[in-house]
């Protein structure tokens, strides 16, 4: 194409005078368009969430304040934080598991408390609800896979409840801390670089199966029960919050397709009935 012109499909230049008033004529119809396009509205029903987790627990005060006025002009109903497990827990590379009170967030010894008590904080003053989810990775005192060297994605459970339970302890209202009512658990449970194994070998179906929907099941379940022996009986809970991700490969680590996961995590076959008989 030349300076000045426009070329048609059979490659003949077009007249420079008549380029400009098919432009304009193009452009004319689309201000139309927009103009006659209604803007469009959320639900009042619909509710819209913000998270920036670096930002508001771990760059400082003025990235924090920045932040949650940025979601605050942007009209955010709920903000999301993880609460990373190993970020809190101390000596998190260690195998064994250091004396402390882990249901209690005060004998965790972290300055990381404080950063989230003040995003707690900004997010309730600008009108937002906070909802927190503790997730991993897991310490290594914490993993049933101490060997390996993706320690973190392997939680033992029953040292995860007692991380809920100092966290859901902290922010039930009784101090001098906002109250917590939105609710969590873990983070993209389909992807490996969260929750391992995703897959695991059935001798009874004699094929490979997902793993990660029942093992979320039972870290949702016990961070539902935490939540409300805390004294947050109010509280809701946001369940799966999975990954757009997926893989044919059936290994550990491969992600599952969320409608696969879906699936499982609700006991469905393929139809969307409920299985019956052997489905583990």
């Amino acid at each position: 194409m030349r300076t000045g012109k426009l070329f048609t499909a059979n490659s003949k230049p077009m007249p420079s005078s008549t380029a400009t008033s098919l432009i304009a004529g193009v452009l004319a119809i689309v201000l139309l368009a927009l103009w006659l396009v209604p803007p469009a509205s959320a639900n009042s029903q619909q509710l819209t969430i913000g998270r920036d987790d670096r930002q508001l627990v771990s760059s400082g005060d003025w990235a924090r304040e920045t932040t949650l006025n940025d979601m605050q002009a942007l009209g955010f109903d709920v903000v999301q934080v993880l609460v990373n497990w190993d970020q809190y827990a101390p000596n998190p590379t260690s195998r064994r598991k250091p004396r402390f009170n882990d249901k209690n967030a005060a004998s965790y010894g972290t300055p990381k408390w404080g950063e989230l008590d003040a995003a707690i904080r900004g997010i309730v003053a600008r009108g937002m609800t906070p909802m927190l989810n503790p997730a991993g990775p897991a310490p290594k005192w914490a993993s049933t896979r101490k060997k390996s060297r993706f320690y973190g994605r392997h939680p033992k459970l029953s040292l995860y409840s007692n991380f809920v339970k100092a966290i859901a302890r902290r922010y039930n209202g009784s101090g001098n801390l906002p109250r917590v009512t939105w609710w969590g658990a873990w983070n993209e449970p389909n992807l490996g670089g969260w929750l391992q194994p995703q897959w695991r070998y059935s001798k009874a179906l004699g094929k490979r199966i997902p793993r990660s929907p029942h093992l979320y099941r039972s870290i949702y379940k016990r961070t539902v029960s935490q939540v409300r022996r805390a004294g947050i009986k109010s509280a809701k809970f946001l369940v799966g919050d999975t990954g757009p991700l997926g893989s044919k490969r059936k290994t550990a680590r491969s992600p599952v397709y969320p409608k696969t996961w879906w699936r499982e995590f609700f006991c469905l076959d393929e139809k969307s009935r409920t299985l019956k008989g052997v489905h583990r």
